[in-house]
């Protein structure tokens, strides 16, 4: 059994982050095996939980626990940007669960049926991996900011959808702490360093031998799409079974609005 954590803006740039969370849930709920999940957290903007839950219609769900929270209660009020803060909720999480969360962002699509073997493999969590090279910036800001070195020669965690370990998240705020003399929190907003959670958190992991022995490698999204893609192409890609992975991300700087996620999800069989 595992948790799942979404922070979540209603609207960000423009675009309504509350309908496409919406379309993930119900996903979710429809493909996910019965009590594969326990807990889904929902962290909002301030002042939003009662009107998040009351839009999500959270409520009708029974088979998993839904629970909106002031995003205040988990990381106060930092003086930074919104993506900034949702990095950090994902982690700050950790040290308000107890077991393994599945970190979600509102364009995402869950596409088929998934179960434990899909999340636990030989009695360990699926970490998805891309090239360090794919995002250089991100790891040499990370690298820079914990003072713990980079191996290029190998592959690195990737981007949302990831499994995240309370013991992992409080290691990395401990070493933060440690090594700064502040709140981690305080540390990370007052950085200039374009640091990102992941990259943090897998050279943490790494530094603290957690990798091996929480880990192994494995797919949980594939067929994301990042940019604009002509309607044929994106619904094909998303319809299709036989994609690595559980997941989907359909960015919404694509274009392609929830309704038409909402409306092609509809003609997917079971």
């Amino acid at each position: 059994m595992i948790d799942c954590v979404l922070p979540l803006a209603e609207e960000r740039n423009g675009n309504n982050e509350a309908d496409r969370a919406k379309i993930l849930i119900e996903s979710l709920v429809r493909y996910a095996t019965p009590n594969l999940i326990d807990q889904f957290c929902i962290v909002t903007e301030p002042g939003a939980a009662e009107r998040v839950a009351e839009r999500l219609q959270v409520s009708r769900w029974k088979s998993i626990h839904f629970h909106c929270i002031d995003e205040r209660e988990i990381i106060g009020e930092p003086k930074m940007a919104g993506w900034s803060k949702q990095q950090v909720i994902k982690v700050a999480m950790g040290q308000r669960l107890v077991r393994p969360y599945l970190c979600l962002d509102a364009d995402i699509i869950c596409r088929r049926e998934f179960g434990v073997n899909d999340v636990i493999q030989g009695g360990k969590f699926v970490m998805q991996y891309e090239s360090k090279q794919t995002h250089r910036k991100w790891w040499e800001a990370s690298s820079k900011f914990l003072n713990i070195p980079v191996d290029w020669d190998s592959r690195g965690m990737g981007v949302t959808p990831q499994i995240l370990h309370p013991v992992v998240c409080r290691d990395l705020i401990a070493h933060i702490e440690a090594t700064t003399g502040k709140s981690w929190i305080d540390a990370l907003g007052q950085t200039r360093l374009r640091w990102t959670e992941y990259t943090m958190y897998y050279l943490v992991a790494q530094k603290y031998n957690h990798l091996d022995y929480w880990y192994c490698e494995g797919r949980l999204s594939g067929n994301n799409l990042w940019r604009s893609t002509p309607n044929e192409v994106w619904q094909a890609w998303c319809l299709d079974r036989n994609a690595p992975g559980m997941f989907s991300v359909i960015q919404s700087n694509t274009g392609i609005s929830p309704e038409a996620v909402r409306e092609m999800l509809s003609r997917r069989s079971v």
